[in-house]
Formats: C-alpha cells, structure tokens, sequence
C-alpha cells in the first residue's frame, strides 16, 4: 500500500557491566542485559523487553559530531533499580578519553568524568549512526559510598 511505512525497530542493547574495588560494596553491582559473551557474539534485547522479571528500558544517540572526526553518543540502558549511563564525543576509531558515566546499583549512584572508551567487536565499523560496539573502563567511579572502578561491554543498536 502506498504511504504505508513500518515503524523503526526499537532501541536494543546487549551489556556486560561490574562494579569492582577494595570496598564490599563495589563488588555486588553487577548489569547484564541481553547477552553479551564476547567481542563477536551477543544477542541483544530491545526496550520494553523482559529481563529478571523487569522491563528494560533503553534509549541511545549515536549522531556524528559537528566536527566530522567523531560521534556524540548518550546511551541509557535500566532494568530493575540498576543502570548505565555514557555519555560523550566518541572518535571513529581507536580509543576515546574523558568520556562521562554514571552506574546505578539500585542505592548507590557511582560516576567518572574520566573514563575511556575503546571500540570493539566483530561489526564494522565498530560504530556507525545509530549504533556502537565498545568497551568501557572507569578507573575511578565515586559515589558518597564508595570509590570503585567499573567496566562494561556493550552493543548498542537502533538508535536515534
């Protein structure tokens, strides 16, 4: 039919996120989304999906920035009281620094304006508009319980 057009499909994300450190309370936050298993395999779960008997919510940018060298990218993904925020100018190769997250465990909000970003996986390119395919490694997250240090491995597609 003409002028008939199907909807984009929803934003998705397969994630492996931990919290770790010296301080207990660092290593019980862990966020798994999805499956991620390694650099070449995954199978990711769209918003509104069901993980552990909650509804994971995403939303993600992936938008080349205004200077053409990069992407600008802000992704989000929460399931249950636990999330992943990044944020940042993400070069089209390589490695990328001063990249901004925030990790929820449900009580504690853990955040680095220092963290590094480093592309990954079997897609290529490894980021693209709308979607990414990195690793994520903040030495330093603070939160007014703990210094911790997080990771996280991630696939994020679909997005805007």
């Amino acid at each position: 039919m003409s002028g008939s057009s199907k909807p984009p499909p929803p934003a998705s994300v397969a994630l492996a996120a931990r919290l770790s450190g010296g301080d207990p309370s660092c290593n019980v936050a862990a966020l798994d989304v999805g499956t991620y298993s390694n650099t070449t395999a995954f199978v990711a779960v769209p918003t509104g999906s069901e993980e552990g008997g909650s509804t994971v919510s995403v939303s993600c940018a992936v938008t080349p920035n205004a200077g053409g060298a990069g992407y600008k990218v802000n992704l989000n993904v929460s399931v249950g009281g636990e999330s992943l925020q990044v944020d940042g100018d993400v070069l089209a190769s390589g490695t990328s620094s001063m990249i901004e997250a925030t990790f929820t465990d449900g009580s504690n909000v853990y955040t680095s304006g220092e963290c590094t970003l480093a592309l990954a996986g079997a897609a290529n390119p490894a980021i693209t508009t709308g979607r990414i395919w990195a690793t994520l490694d903040c030495a330093d997250l603070t939160s007014a319980a703990a210094s911790c240090a997080g990771s996280a491995s991630f696939v994020f597609e679909n997005c805007e």
